[in-house]
């Protein structure tokens, strides 16, 4: 039949009385054993995970590094992009002045060089348009006034040729 949980306790201590052997002390240093065995694998695993989120850690600075210097060079490429559109917008409308009213193409450089790109780009589709250069230098000149409700500049635009 089946043996209960209080006759195999009895019986194992008569087996160790007799070996002249105490069984609490074994029981104990098992336990104890296992114990600091669980504890060591408890250790090893944390010790992994640290190690491991460490490494992630790491990733994730060197991926932080690597957008950043993708961000610059995008940023120099864009203020590269801005410098050339201000250039060929300028030079355009000093030839097309040139070409239109017989003046020296350096004529209006002076005041063409403080002008931002927006306002660049307004003048190269004026030039084209207007019959005299009276009416050119009246456009460049409402150009070159700072608009009443925005005063100063955001500070990323180029605002003359001296920033490039």
């Amino acid at each position: 039949e089946h043996a209960s949980e209080t006759d195999l306790h009895a019986i194992i201590i008569e087996l160790f009385e007799e070996e002249g052997g105490d069984i609490m002390p074994t029981i104990a240093e098992r336990w104890v054993e296992q114990g600091r065995m669980e504890s060591q694998e408890k250790v090893k695993q944390a010790e992994q995970k640290a190690r491991q989120s460490e490494q992630k850690a790491r990733q994730n600075e060197q991926k932080a590094r690597q957008n950043e210097q993708k961000a610059r060079q995008n940023e120099q490429r864009a203020r590269q992009r801005e410098k050339e559109a201000w250039e060929l917008a300028f030079n355009n409308v000093r030839r097309t002045l040139a070409v239109l009213f017989a003046i020296e193409r350096d004529q209006f450089d002076k005041r063409l060089q403080k002008l931002k790109l927006p306002a660049l780009k307004e003048l190269n589709n004026v030039v084209f348009e207007v019959e005299t250069l009276a009416e050119f230098e009246a456009t460049l000149t409402k150009l070159e006034a700072p608009p009443p409700d925005k005063g100063k500049s955001a500070p990323d635009e180029i605002d003359s040729i001296s920033e490039i």
